[in-house]
């Protein structure tokens, strides 16, 4: 028995062969896909899996890719410095922030006034 073994992250994988020559093509073929950066969807546990659809199929209405939502929410979460969530501070600001809807111009020239000297201050 020959038997050829890797590692993908912390897990051990091993597989076994009668043949040599089979053993050696796999692990050179192994080594290579490794070398490349082809990893086997074994190396995701399935609460790993589970996690990563569960994150695509809320992201999936939004068209917005995963690498994308998740530096703006680790952003956001660095901007709050550990003083509430994302949601309460969506909340907050909703709450606390004068939304002028676009759906009409006259709304809108009733606003202008007021908002020609405001400024944006980042708390």
């Amino acid at each position: 028995m020959f038997t050829v073994t890797w590692h993908l992250g912390e897990k051990r994988f091993r597989r076994l062969f009668a043949n040599p020559q089979e053993a050696e093509d796999f692990a050179r073929h192994k080594a290579e896909d490794l070398a490349c950066g082809n990893v086997t969807a074994a190396s995701v546990s399935p609460p790993e899996a589970q996690t990563y659809r569960e994150a695509m199929r809320r992201l999936g209405r939004h068209q917005i890719p995963l690498h994308v939502a998740i530096d703006e929410y680790a952003s956001a979460i660095e901007q709050l410095g550990g003083g509430g969530t994302l949601r309460q501070a969506v909340k907050f600001f909703l709450h606390k922030a004068a939304i002028v809807p676009r759906t009409s111009r006259r709304h809108a020239r009733r606003f202008r006034g007021p908002l020609k000297n405001l400024s944006i201050v980042a708390f």
